[in-house]
């Protein structure tokens, strides 16, 4: 994510299945929250 020019890695984690692409529900919770709350951090 990009705010006032900088660069904010909210989650990093490696996709160990085999079958499908989408990025699973667990991790889009963790990614959804981490972002939420920086955005009330910068006050977004």
């Amino acid at each position: 994510m990009n705010f006032d020019d900088k660069v904010y890695v909210l989650h990093a984690f490696q996709k160990k299945s085999k079958k499908g692409i989408k990025t699973p529900r667990e991790e889009r919770e963790v990614i959804e929250d981490r972002l939420k709350r920086l955005k009330a951090i910068l006050g977004r």
